[in-house]
């Protein structure tokens, strides 16, 4: 059941009295007075109920929020500040699984394709793509996602693009041979950019021959 703001409760109570005081503007001024605070107090948990969440909060109310969360604002800007606060209840709420790690990166950004791949013996690498990552905010995201989320002792490394590729098709990348299909795949199609590769013939695959 959705919640309703009721904002004529002093309305509502009047129209309870019995018909009898309809003329009795003492006893209709004491039932103002009685019910004033009552919709003082409406309108408090209202504002309570609608602006104190992340979404609605804005400036010092989103400031109470990061310290409840233990993220301060960092400089960054009310819109930018809110996916990070979102990002970190996440990480309170979790228990460190894999796709509890890439739901707190894909809450960061929405938009990005992310992949997590695993390193015998303890070690993983996070590769993400389709957004672009302003210099300011790497750091906040690989703090979450290294010292907030990451099991002590694990390696962990960080890439990220900082921009989509405009032109993929003009892109030469390098993709794995036929023994890591799964990640050729995934590299010329939904990583355009990442690596090097033959642009005439996507997926092939290539060679290092050296490096000048």
């Amino acid at each position: 059941m959705a919640l309703t703001h009721i904002t004529d409760l002093v309305d509502k109570g009047l129209a309870l009295l019995p018909s009898q005081f309809d003329d009795s503007p003492n006893v209709r001024g004491l039932y103002e007075c009685l019910l004033a605070p009552f919709q003082e107090l409406e309108d408090a948990f209202w504002q309570l109920h609608t602006e104190r969440a992340i979404d609605n909060s804005v400036g010092a109310q989103l400031d109470g929020i990061g310290q409840i969360l233990k993220f301060p604002r960092q400089g960054l800007a009310d819109e930018t500040y809110r996916p990070f606060l979102k990002a970190m209840v996440r990480v309170y709420i979790s228990s460190g699984t894999i796709p509890e790690f890439l739901q707190v990166l894909k809450t960061l950004f929405p938009d990005a394709y992310v992949m997590l791949r695993e390193f015998y013996p303890a070690a993983f690498i996070i590769v993400m793509n389709g957004v672009s990552l302003q210099d300011e905010l790497v750091p906040l995201v690989y703090g979450i996602a290294a010292r907030q989320m990451k099991p002590a002792g694990v390696g962990f490394e960080f890439h990220y693009a900082p921009e989509t590729i405009a032109d993929p098709d003009t892109v030469f990348r390098l993709a794995p041979d036929g023994a890591d299909a799964e990640w050729a795949d995934i590299v010329a199609t939904k990583l355009p950019g990442l690596g090097l590769d033959d642009a005439d013939a996507p997926g092939t695959g290539g060679k290092l021959i050296s490096v000048i």
